[in-house]
């Protein structure tokens, strides 16, 4: 097996040669759409309108990576058992994840991946976010090489999914300027893309996550237009501050994020007060899975309230309507 840089660069793709397009009916995707829901308990089923599968959950149903799993287990309804959903839930695939389960989805036989999708009626995609950290994890300065191969193999897979016919939705994002003006020009030569992601995950506290944000908000401003931006990683504590921010520059956004069932899954329920943020108390009486569902409702109303009196969510943005079995 060939281990080079220049074999590495050769199997990516650059952004200037993505063809993609998100022509057609856009999804109507909510203020919130919890993941990790597949934690809760065997029993506690749920009844929403839209649920994200990470990229962990996924290649759960591969034994052993690259092999196909039993043709019996691609069926839409086996699918969504995997987030604990029932059959109408929609499911927004996100490809973001720790580096070792993104190598083995690089690695695997993806067109296999793609075929279960389309078996289980995958609603939609992000593309992956294969780490672009100008450190390594020993605090040592990341090999550029590294940086722009990851880059590369996002957009090669973006142009994949895309080829197999899934509601694809880029991961913008960038190591410095240069690749922000690319990305301009790449969006202002693809005007039928409307849905963008950004996963802040790892950039989630003090100036660092402030200054990712407004790096991306100058980007969209770049291209002079409106997107409805996917936001992963983005807590209780974060979404109104994200939310008014996509507001001033013309964007609506929706949160991905596991929030909810962590916060439960630690017994802390959060408490609705309208538009102020929902605060966490301890609760010792319940099942966590109680607890984290109830969660999931509290944010949803938060962030209905939140949004409730700003114009460009005016027309209604749909609410994640959540039913427990």
């Amino acid at each position: 097996m060939v281990n080079s840089f220049s074999h590495h660069h050769v199997t990516g793709r650059d952004i200037e040669h993505i063809q993609l397009n998100q022509l057609g009916s856009i999804p109507s995707f909510p203020l919130l759409i919890p993941t990790k829901t597949h934690n809760l308990r065997v029993d506690h089923s749920l009844e929403i309108d839209w649920v994200g599968i990470e990229i962990d959950r996924i290649l759960s149903l591969f034994n052993k990576l690259p092999r196909m799993p039993q043709k019996s287990s691609l069926t839409p309804k086996a699918f969504r058992e995997l987030a604990q959903v029932g059959e109408r839930t929609k499911v927004i695939v996100v490809l973001n994840g720790v580096d070792s389960k993104l190598e083995k989805f690089w690695g695997m036989d993806r067109l296999q991946l793609y075929e279960m999708m389309e078996k289980s009626s995958v609603n939609a995609v992000t593309g992956p976010t294969f780490s672009i950290y100008d450190q390594t994890t020993g605090g040592y300065p990341m090999a550029e090489s590294h940086r722009v191969t990851m880059m590369r193999r996002h957009f090669r897979v973006i142009q994949e999914l895309s080829d197999n016919e899934f509601f694809t939705i880029p991961n913008v994002y960038f190591r410095n300027q240069y690749d922000i003006d690319r990305w301009i020009n790449w969006l202002k030569g693809n005007k039928s893309i409307k849905v963008l992601s950004r996963d802040l995950t790892c950039t989630r506290s003090g100036k660092e996550f402030e200054s990712y944000l407004q790096q991306l908000i100058e980007l969209i401003k770049g291209t002079h237009r409106s997107f409805h931006v996917l936001f992963q990683g983005i807590s209780a504590s974060k979404a109104d501050y994200v939310i008014r921010k996509m507001s001033e520059i013309n964007c609506t956004c929706s949160l991905i994020t596991s929030d909810p069932i962590i916060k439960g899954s630690n017994g802390y329920e959060f408490v609705f007060r309208g538009k102020e943020r929902p605060i966490t108390k301890k609760q010792p009486n319940h099942h966590w899975s109680q607890i984290a569902t109830q969660n999931i409702k509290v944010l949803n109303d938060y962030l209905k309230a939140l949004v409730s009196e700003m114009p460009i969510y005016s027309s209604g943005q749909q609410m994640n309507r959540l039913d427990v079995k």
